[in-house]
């Protein structure tokens, strides 16, 4: 990402005919080598014309465009780090962490007031915007944004609300059909070692571990083991040996509505991903090719 970024601050300008068509001047007018697209002085002056309408300072161009790239690549950054690195079942289980929220976040507004500021001074007015080439890349870019601004809201507001709040460890529950699952009104059948684990049932009765229905000596089936098991030495990683043979209670709705969540959480994930490549990709192109 940072190399692109620096690779789309140093390409030069490209001699474009229909610039030329523009003015009448033939392309040595304002460079001094068209195969080339290096620029003269002359080439210079009309270049910042052409692409800030409103004879704003190359020097305030220059700072602002540097904060709309670095703020896009901590955005980008913190997308890849939440959705990829952490694994959306880490997220999904206790939240997106607070700091990486804050810097998607300061992302988010820095990015949208430099491009903001960037449209505002390449364009003169709202026609020109609509109406041009670059203008019309930068719409879709805008469109972009306001895609992933929309996503960034349903993740913090909605779904990472829900995630925290939730008592469900959806790891558990990813690979699980859970319409098949029996309902246990209650789990005291001491034919079976049965143990409830965020609202679902375990048999461990084939463990050696749980002789007699007890474990370590300690802890007794037949009930709730939710925070034993989360606490314990091995944690809820021993729990991957066995598989759940029903819940108890209202688990099965909860069960349900997390599930969606985590569905449209690793959708937007890996949506997030690809437009965040589209926006460099059209920025880069916005750039070199108009």
């Amino acid at each position: 990402m940072v190399i692109t970024l620096i690779l789309l601050l140093a390409f030069p300008a490209k001699a474009l005919p229909k610039y030329s068509e523009e003015t009448g001047l033939e392309c040595a007018a304002c460079h001094t080598n068209p195969k080339t697209g290096d620029l003269n002085e002359f080439g210079r002056e009309f270049k910042v014309k052409k692409e800030f309408s409103r004879g704003v300072g190359r020097e305030v161009v220059f700072i602002v465009g540097s904060l709309h790239l670095f703020s896009a690549v901590f955005w980008i950054g913190a997308i890849i780090f939440v959705h990829v690195i952490l694994t959306p079942d880490i997220v999904v289980a206790g939240g997106a962490p607070k700091k990486e929220l804050l810097l998607g976040w300061t992302g988010i507004f820095l990015t949208g007031i430099t491009g903001f500021l960037l449209t505002y001074f390449k364009y003169a007015s709202l026609e020109e915007l609509l109406t041009s080439e670059s203008g019309k890349i930068v719409l879709v870019k805008i469109f972009i944004y306001l895609f992933m601004l929309s996503t960034a809201v349903l993740l913090t507001f909605k779904l990472n609300k829900k995630f925290r709040e939730s008592k469900i460890n959806p790891s558990l529950i990813s690979n699980v059909d859970i319409k098949k699952l029996e309902r246990f009104d209650r789990i005291d059948d001491k034919s079976r070692v049965l143990v409830s684990v965020f609202g679902l049932v375990y048999d461990f009765s084939s463990s050696k571990s749980w002789k007699d229905g007890i474990h370590a000596g300690y802890h007794k089936a037949w009930r709730d083991l939710t925070e034993e098991i989360k606490n314990s030495p091995h944690g809820l990683s021993v729990l991957e040996r066995f598989k759940p043979v029903g819940y108890v209670g209202n688990a099965l709705e909860n069960f349900k509505e997390v599930k969606s969540a985590v569905k449209a959480f690793k959708i937007m994930a890996y949506a997030n991903l690809l437009l965040g490549v589209l926006a460099v990709f059209l920025g880069s192109y916005i750039r070199w090719m108009t």
